[in-house]
């Protein structure tokens, strides 16, 4: 109803993935005023844009194939993408109303408009891979406790890796796939009772490439 977010914006806690996953902001696309042309990115040239999906308009083509116009919004602006319906098909599960997606495709620019973006990829932001950082004093300590810890990451499946770090040594390893979990609050919430909130930490495993 007031038209901001009374509470922050819903993409301040993904700021760090957000801006390393994107070559630009929704106000690159914005028309100047005094120019009456977009200034900041080239017509044809290769994007990528994230944000949440703030609306969404499905049209049928001519052979009764879905396709859509997104309004994508990101911290600074917002900015349309045209989803064709091949990338529809492909993607529409992710394509819902305040989901948080990264667009990769290339910008299209007409005279007197803001710029466009028609879409070629669609990654939501839940896709990106993350990483669980557990730290423990010494060896001995993580040696005492690697059972009781296989235990629990067992309780989690998920494509996210675990990494153990020893501060004394200042050392890391990496666990085996097989112990990949779902780093979520809930596994956090486990670990942090368990080895206390100090030790415990995920990051966004992020990608050059969306």
């Amino acid at each position: 109803v007031l038209g901001v977010y009374v509470s922050g914006h819903p993409l301040e806690e993904y700021q760090e993935l957000w801006q390393n996953c994107i070559s630009n902001t929704a106000g690159d696309f914005a028309l100047d005023e005094e120019t009456g042309e977009v200034q900041l990115v080239r017509d044809q040239a290769n994007a990528v844009i994230g944000g949440l999906i703030a609306d969404k308009t499905v049209k049928y083509t001519k052979n009764d194939k879905i396709m859509a116009f997104l309004q994508i919004e990101d911290l600074l602006g917002s900015v349309e993408v045209i989803v064709f319906p091949r990338d529809y098909e492909k993607n529409s599960m992710k394509l819902l109303e305040d989901n948080k997606v990264f667009i990769k495709g290339h910008v299209s620019l007409e005279e007197d408009r803001d710029g466009k973006v028609i879409c070629e990829g669609i990654t939501a932001f839940d896709e990106i891979p993350k990483k669980l950082w557990i730290k423990f004093p010494t060896m001995e300590a993580y040696q005492a406790s690697s059972n009781e810890l296989l235990q629990t990451l067992q309780t989690s499946d998920g494509h996210d890796s675990v990494v153990i770090y020893i501060e004394e040594a200042k050392a890391m390893k990496k666990l085996p796939p097989s112990c990949s979990v779902q780093a979520g609050e809930e596994l956090k919430a486990q670990l942090c009772a368990k080895y206390g909130e100090d030790n415990i930490k995920i990051a966004w495993d992020i990608r050059k490439e969306v």
